[in-house]
């Protein structure tokens, strides 16, 4: 089957696009993409231009029903002038690899009266979703005061900052510009950060920070009442004696 040429119909702004990107046509077949789609769904540009586009993508639902079909509820919303909206993927390229993706849809329309074309832009969502996972898990073997959802208490104050920045989705590069230490010393605070806590990932020692702050006391503090202002003159001057 010959490729579609509609390959030069793809606006600029689609192809300058940092996020991963696809575009269909009416016939839901693919007729761009990206570099960065086609290394995240695992597949050549070139090889799949023409295919069905459920065939590429293959997605499914956060609760494991295919969305991707031949009956596209993207396509069909589109082409009857509906809100798209967005949507969350999984993403099953390879049995050892997966991704979470946020699917945001915008219709482009070449000319007044022809069918749009649908740009498809992917945002991975691959460290939120696994910091939910670790979230869950911690949630329920734990009440919040177990060691599985404590920070030790051997991380020096720097290691704190770093893990504090880390839950903040601080990269390595900001937290040493913030911090006022080069990379090097950032990543080495994080890896003693990992041993000390016995986690197996960054998202997994965050996971447990943001539990031990969720479940920790918070301090009261007292209320202090201003002093009640003296009686006198302009400038607080006390009023001269009787």
């Amino acid at each position: 089957m010959a490729k579609p040429r509609i390959d030069r119909a793809i606006p600029e702004w689609v192809r300058r696009l940092g996020v991963a990107v696809w575009v269909t046509n009416i016939q839901h077949r693919v007729v761009f993409m990206n570099a960065r789609a086609a290394a995240l769904l695992g597949v050549s540009a070139v090889a799949v231009t023409g295919q069905p586009c459920h065939q590429v993508v293959r997605g499914t639902t956060p609760d494991g029903r295919p969305f991707c079909s031949a009956h596209c509820a993207f396509a069909e919303h589109a082409a009857a002038g509906q809100d798209l909206g967005s949507l969350s993927l999984h993403l099953t390229p390879t049995p050892e690899s997966e991704h979470w993706v946020r699917v945001v849809p915008i219709p482009v329309f070449r000319s007044r009266g022809d069918s749009p074309l649908l740009v498809h832009c992917a945002v991975v969502e691959d460290r939120a979703h696994r910091l939910e996972s670790y979230l869950r898990r911690l949630a329920t073997r734990s009440d919040g005061n177990s060691e599985a959802a404590s920070v030790p208490r051997g991380l020096t104050r720097r290691e704190r900052d770093v893990l504090a920045g880390l839950a903040q989705d601080k990269s390595l590069p900001v937290l040493a510009e913030e911090l006022h230490v080069s990379y090097a010393t950032v990543r080495n605070h994080v890896q003693h950060i990992l041993a000390k806590m016995k986690a197996h990932s960054i998202e997994e020692a965050v996971a447990r920070h943001l539990l031990a702050v969720g479940s920790a006391p918070r301090r009261s503090t007292p209320r202090r009442d201003r002093p009640p202002a003296r009686a006198g003159r302009r400038g607080g001057r006390p009023p001269p004696p009787a």
